[in-house]
């Protein structure tokens, strides 16, 4: 830029005064790079100069970052993509009653009983919960599919009781079995009958009762 305002200077047509404008400019520029060398302590760290550092070196290579194992692979040769075997198993699975599920989770509308959370999604059924057994279906537990043994839960709460995170005591409130604290009153219905044998059986897994 300097250089064509050097022959702009000898042309003309151009104004003195447009040119001594110009060179206002060009020098104000370069003033404003030179402030923002000298103040590096007043620059927002570079976020990227952050990850750039974190990259490992190896020590043999001086200071040679490290290629990762795990980027992506764009050469190679073009091997066709293989569907994967299947084979032919036999299982048993557990004949539940759809219409338990369906009624407890209507109750409460799909929120969790334990931490009120309702997972909205933007399309049918537009929210998520989990019916979790009080009494395990499973063996050695085989509990029932009945509404008296079975709560509405988010995932993560369904976790927790069912790991023995969350426990459940005779009145019904939740205790965070690390720490003994006790989280509030388990949200009931009014039409929710819970037996208190299968909330027993379910502590007993887990504690001395």
């Amino acid at each position: 830029m300097a250089a064509a305002l050097a022959v702009a200077e000898m042309s003309p047509v151009i104004e003195a005064a447009m040119i001594d404008a110009a060179w206002s400019l060009v020098w104000r520029s370069l003033r404003d790079v030179a402030d923002l060398a000298h103040a590096d302590s007043s620059m927002p760290e570079n976020p990227v100069a952050r990850i750039s550092v974190a990259v490992p070196t190896d020590s043999r290579s001086a200071g040679v970052p490290v290629q990762p194992s795990w980027h992506v692979w764009s050469d190679g040769p073009d091997l066709p993509d293989t569907p994967v075997q299947r084979r032919t198993a036999v299982v048993q699975t557990q004949d539940r009653d759809s219409r338990v599920k369906r009624q407890v989770k209507a109750w409460y509308d799909n929120g969790c009983q334990f931490c009120g959370t309702v997972i909205e999604l933007p399309t049918p059924p537009f929210a998520y919960s989990e019916a979790a057994h009080i009494q395990a279906l499973g063996a050695p537990h085989n509990g029932p599919d009945r509404i008296e043994s079975v709560l509405c839960l988010c995932p993560n709460c369904h976790v927790r009781f069912d790991m023995g995170a969350r426990l459940l005591t005779d009145e019904l409130r939740i205790i965070d079995s690390a720490t003994g604290e006790d989280l509030g009153p388990l949200t009931v219905h009014a039409q929710h009958r819970i037996r208190l044998e299968y909330i027993r059986q379910h502590r007993s897994r887990w504690v001395n009762t």
